[in-house]
């Protein structure tokens, strides 16, 4: 009999449990699920590998809205790419929120990887806050597939102690470490710009051999990243070249007119002719801003990223003169760099948060000004450019050189090729000019690129 009750009662127990659990389990997964809605992931670039700068954003983020958590993954640069395409190939990317660099967000859009921020983001809240070209270079098939966190900005580094023993005069218009530099500086500086004719008389009368060896020891002149399109595009760019069709679906037309033609004999001559230019740049690791400063050039076109490293350097004098330009053209420069965008796996009901989260740090004065300050790399909100140009704050050097960058974005600036295929133009440009730098005749080495850059897009239209 007792027995029997046990039995009874251990059913009752039983048939309780069962009818309890799944409540139980669905109120857990209700949780969950409202924390997984309040939580953003972000696949980030790692800016220093000694400090997060993401994770200053975050925290700022979290600090005002203590309800959401923000996890962050962050890979250098030599894995990041890698890493970033197989997480958007996966299934499940497992991010919210993805920092890309500007030239490959076509690509990833024309592949559906990616939001289109102006459905919730209004569009007139990005051409109210975001500068015009800075804008232009993330619009995508009518689609703003990315928000620009920041800029970039080149310069004429010039060694003034070399420039002042071989005789060559500097530009009009410098800038050295006492400059005052206003936004009325800033037009006359970029007004005075060198042409690439006579950046490379200069450089000519600047490259030593110092022991009478037959042995250069000092070059003229080393354009900073080697080989590259993104440096490289002004050459081409300053005889009104264009490197790919509107529609961004061909170089045809394009990269095979008389202004690449021009720019790739002049690239090469910079090393074979004119012999002003560093044959050993291409090598791997080569750091061009601790060789200029070291003495192995004379003057260098380079990122804005070098400022306080060079110009804080007791060992050098150095000179800051406008990007040079053809004198036969017009003055462009480099521009672009990373961006901020939304995974297309983000669910619908997540991407008020998401949205608000990418607006705060692109769009408005608070997040805008934290990322500037936490990064210090030229801005892209119309907000940063004006404080950055007016507010005293920025007034000391070496940050007040970035108002050279405040007139490049104004005035200069021409973003990378918007097209899915440009991990197939920017290997094959940097494949001829590299080539060509190297002794391979231009004009061949800039028809097998185009050769090779149509196959490519053929292959996966």
């Amino acid at each position: 009999m007792k027995n029997f009750k046990f039995l009874k009662v251990l059913t009752a127990l039983f048939l309780i449990a069962v009818t309890i659990s799944p409540l139980f389990a669905n109120g857990q997964k209700e949780t969950e699920n409202k924390e997984s809605l309040r939580t953003i992931k972000i696949f980030a670039y790692q800016f220093r590998n000694d400090d997060n700068r993401t994770q200053h954003m975050a925290d700022a983020y979290m600090k005002s809205h203590p309800d959401v958590k923000i996890e962050i993954e962050e890979y250098p640069w030599d894995s990041y790419f890698q890493n970033l395409e197989v997480r958007f190939n996966a299934e499940n990317p497992d991010f919210d929120v993805v920092i890309m660099d500007i030239p490959m967000i076509a690509n990833y859009a024309e592949r559906g990887f990616l939001k289109d921020l102006s459905k919730y983001i209004p569009q007139d809240t990005f051409e109210d806050k975001i500068a015009q070209k800075s804008l232009a270079d993330v619009i995508y098939k009518n689609q703003i597939v990315a928000a620009p966190m920041q800029n970039s900005d080149q310069y004429l580094f010039i060694n003034t102690d070399m420039a002042k023993e071989a005789g060559v005069t500097l530009p009009s218009v410098v800038v050295d470490n006492n400059t005052n530099i206003t936004s009325d500086f800033a037009k006359k500086w970029g007004d005075s710009a060198w042409t690439w004719e006579k950046t490379v008389a200069a450089a000519k009368k600047m490259t030593k051999d110092l022991d009478n060896d037959g042995i250069t020891d000092v070059y003229g002149l080393h354009i900073e990243q080697a080989g590259r399109l993104y440096q490289l595009q002004p050459l081409g760019g300053s005889l009104g070249g264009s490197i790919v069709a509107p529609d961004g679906m061909t170089v045809k037309g394009y990269l095979d007119q008389e202004p690449w033609y021009k720019a790739i004999q002049f690239y090469s001559d910079l090393f074979n002719k004119d012999k002003v230019e560093v044959p050993g740049s291409f090598i791997p690791g080569y750091d061009a801003p601790k060789e200029f400063v070291n003495g192995s050039f004379a003057m260098m076109v380079g990122g804005g990223w070098n400022i306080k490293m060079i110009m804080e350097n007791p060992n050098i004098n150095v000179a800051i003169a406008a990007h040079p330009y053809f004198k036969d053209g017009i003055s462009t420069t480099p521009t672009g760099s990373w961006v901020i965008g939304a995974s297309a796996s983000v669910p619908d009901e997540k991407m008020d948060l998401v949205s608000d989260f990418i607006s705060w740090w692109t769009l408005t004065d608070e997040g805008s000004e934290l990322w500037y300050d936490t990064n210090g790399e030229l801005p892209a909100s119309k907000y940063m450019l004006n404080k950055l140009s007016t507010n005293e704050k920025y007034s000391q050097f070496p940050r007040s050189a970035q108002r050279l960058g405040v007139y490049q974005v104004m005035n200069t600036a021409q973003g990378r090729p918007v097209t899915p295929f440009y991990p197939f133009i920017n290997e094959g440009f940097d494949k001829a000019f590299t080539n060509a730098a190297q002794g391979v005749d231009p004009t061949k080495a800039l028809n097998d690129a185009i050769n090779e850059i149509e196959k490519n897009i053929q292959r996966v239209k």
